[in-house]
């Protein structure tokens, strides 16, 4: 294998990383985004059990006077409203976190797969280097051959 060929097929390792390390920067963007929609989700939870508190306190204070039988009633209401609200609530977050594994699953499983195809890049890469040396130095052929079952010294073959 010639030196330019060898220099441009890592060349082309680079540009495969360089790739690489870009699709890891999208999926960090899309993360952040997520993130920010799930604390807005948070802030309105906080906001509506502040509200549910408040609806208690006035049902509490409600039942100390009995002539107000119609206000408990429209305080009840509103807080199965609340718990309503609370439940759907619940639903969008659930609905969201699905989305957000479903998402990292199917990343993962991509660059799982990219991952083994710059294993056997690699490999290829280290086999390559170690045949250049050997085409560097003659004696290694020499060497290579002795150890490598070839018919050499330490092979083990019959004798004559």
């Amino acid at each position: 294998m010639s030196a330019v060929h060898h220099f441009s097929y890592i060349d082309h390792s680079i540009k495969r990383w360089v790739v690489m390390a870009f699709l890891c920067g999208v999926g960090w963007s899309s993360l952040q985004a997520q993130t920010q929609d799930k604390n807005a989700l948070t802030a309105e939870k906080e906001k509506i059990e502040a509200q549910l508190a408040t609806t208690s306190r006035l049902i509490g204070e409600a039942k100390n006077n009995r002539n107000a039988v119609n206000s408990q009633m429209t305080l009840i209401n509103r807080q199965i409203e609340l718990r309503e609200r609370l439940i759907r609530h619940h639903q969008s977050s659930i609905r969201i976190l699905e989305q957000s594994v479903v998402k990292a699953d199917t990343e993962i499983r991509s660059l799982e797969g990219h991952i083994e195809g710059l294993k056997e890049e690699y490999a290829m890469m280290i086999q390559q280097a170690y045949r250049m040396q050997l085409a560097n130095n003659p004696l290694m052929f020499v060497f290579a051959a002795a150890t490598d079952g070839d018919g050499g010294p330490d092979a083990g073959g019959s004798s004559i």
